[in-house]
């Protein structure tokens, strides 16, 4: 009798362990996991509930909707970047180092790119790169509204190129195709049109190879957006200062 009043004691003590032991941290990393490997349409909470093997009523002690999760699963992402606590005063070497590392986060979360632009982003985590981002562009661009220009200029460019970089992946993927197989089955419909001699600079491509995603090629590209925004807010600034001279009485006008 001492024994069954025991097991029914451990039992009543054991049921809540599972619903106890969830939480946000938890609950999120199980989304992100799922997300990374099958996508958001297989999100839903019974889904994560199964990972986590939990009853999906109890996810909801933590997690109020759906809604709510994808706002954290978009949050959880950006934790992934390194923020420093204040830019360096080098505006340039601060946005090339923020455009490397949010790259490699998109790449990691694929679903994440178009995401961006269906969901509010106010978590604290996106908001302290962005604010980072504000703030070293700041000497170079007083104006807020240039500043957001700048940052929206790099990323542009940033997950433009994580977009081709994924969907050549996933094509890749699906078919199961290598260079030698995409030139393979190119070449019945590239011949007639190389044969008529109008396209001598696609010759030259089809013959050398097409330059695929790389690390360098990413890089050569962000260091031509950066130089554009260099040359740009060079050329702004220097309007500026003649601007300014030219409303000074002529005595206060620097020499020239």
């Amino acid at each position: 009798m001492v024994n069954k009043a025991k097991q029914r004691k451990t039992a009543k003590r054991r049921e809540p362990e599972t619903p106890a032991r969830l939480n946000n941290e938890r609950i999120v990393a199980a989304a992100l996991s799922i997300a990374d490997r099958e996508g958001l349409d297989a999100l839903s909470m019974r889904r994560i509930a199964e990972e986590l093997g939990a009853g999906a009523m109890s996810l909801y002690r933590h997690v109020l909707s759906k809604d709510q999760l994808l706002d954290l699963l978009l949050d959880e992402a950006y934790s992934e970047i390194a923020v420093p606590a204040k830019p360096s005063g080098k505006w340039r070497k601060d946005l090339r180092e923020m455009a490397l590392q949010t790259r490699q986060v998109l790449k990691r979360h694929w679903w994440l790119g178009p995401f961006l632009t269906s969901r509010p982003t106010f978590g604290p985590n996106y908001l302290r790169w962005f604010e980072f981002l504000l703030a070293a562009t700041a000497d170079e661009a007083p104006e807020i509204q240039r500043r957001v220009r700048i940052i929206g200029t790099l990323f542009a460019y940033v997950t433009g190129v994580v977009g081709y970089e994924l969907g050549e992946q996933e094509t890749n993927r699906r078919h199961n195709l290598t260079p030698e197989r995409k030139r393979e089955l190119a070449a019945p419909h590239l011949a007639p049109i190389l044969a008529s001699g109008l396209y001598p600079n696609l010759a030259k491509f089809v013959e050398h190879g097409g330059d695929d995603p790389t690390e360098d090629g990413f890089a050569f590209g962000l260091d031509c957006v950066l130089d554009g925004l260099a040359l740009q807010l060079a050329s702004r600034s220097s309007n500026a200062a003649r601007r300014r001279a030219a409303k000074l009485p002529r005595r206060a006008r620097p020499d020239v």
